[in-house]
């Protein structure tokens, strides 16, 4: 006959989807759950080093910019003293 199972097979194969499933959906919990906190860090870690690079572009603006106004100070001392 068309569509015929044996006794038990239907729920035998039913019951093993699920405890499949749920297998499955624990260990990608456990797998995300171990991920989150390592891309977390490694987010941390990107902005911690952008950061660092803000504060020294910063610093290098600064000095170039004291470096500029002593060598036109150090010019205008010089025309005027001559």
């Amino acid at each position: 006959m068309f569509g015929f199972e044996p006794p038990g097979a239907g729920r035998t194969s039913f019951l093993f989807g699920i405890a499949v499933g749920a297998v499955t959906s624990l260990g990608l919990r456990v797998l995300l759950t171990d991920l989150w906190p390592a891309a977390s860090r490694a987010a941390d870690a990107r902005w911690a080093v952008a950061r660092r690079h803000r504060e020294a572009a910063f610093i290098n603006q600064d000095h170039d910019n004291r470096l500029d106004h002593q060598a036109r100070a150090d010019n205008t001392t010089g025309h005027r003293s001559r």
